[in-house]
């Protein structure tokens, strides 16, 4: 257990880069999850670039139950176009693998005062397959609450057609 301990530091590590804002106004999360048989860090990151432009990263390392870790990272580019709708370019990327450009629409919505829906759909360059991204997620605006502790409730779905 100590050299699986050790393994997700040294990855976590390697991904901390992505938390560090570098602009006023960069927006990130990073959530942990611990069972027997494996470790997982999935970070999240978002800096606006420019008017309605901004770049999203992701990076999620796993250490399994054999202690060795692996990697699975993101970049989008999104541009609103208009409404929440957004154009996308994406590049998802495993260490030791091509990288594979992906192209998208993505929409953003509120849903009342402190739910929202995000989906996003994906196609590789040979358009040989299709990626939905579905995020729900609810953070409550009460102000008491958000000064101590921001709580965000969200539920994912990927799809891959092939």
């Amino acid at each position: 257990m100590t050299n699986k301990i050790n393994n997700f530091v040294k990855s976590t590590a390697l991904a901390l880069p992505l938390l560090m804002p570098n602009l006023a106004q960069a927006k990130g999360s990073v959530e942990t999850l611990v069972t027997d048989e494996v470790i997982s860090m999935d970070a999240k990151q978002t800096y606006p670039v420019a008017p309605r432009t901004n770049v999203f990263l992701r990076a999620i390392t796993f250490v399994d139950g054999k202690e060795k870790p692996s990697y699975f990272g993101l970049a989008d580019l999104n541009v609103d176009i208009f409404g929440g709708l957004d154009a996308t370019l994406e590049a998802q990327f495993i260490p030791g693998l091509e990288i594979s450009p992906r192209l998208g629409l993505g929409y953003f919505t509120p849903l009342g005062q402190d739910a929202w829906i995000y989906s996003l759909v994906t196609t590789n360059k040979n358009a040989s397959d299709l990626e939905l991204v579905a995020n729900l997620g609810y953070t409550p605006k009460d102000s008491n609450l958000e000064q101590e502790l921001r709580i965000l409730q969200e539920c994912q779905m990927n799809l891959v057609m092939k």
